[in-house]
């Protein structure tokens, strides 16, 4: 699949770097909050 549509793939790996990110910056945050 990912061979056939290798832009849709990027976009989706990129979108999932992203949130996965997004995720671990206010997991590190809660993390800093909380003594």
């Amino acid at each position: 699949m990912h061979v056939l549509f290798p832009e849709t793939f990027h976009v989706s790996n990129t979108t999932i770097c992203i949130f996965w990110s997004i995720r671990y910056i206010i997991i590190i945050k809660s993390h800093n909050s909380v003594p």
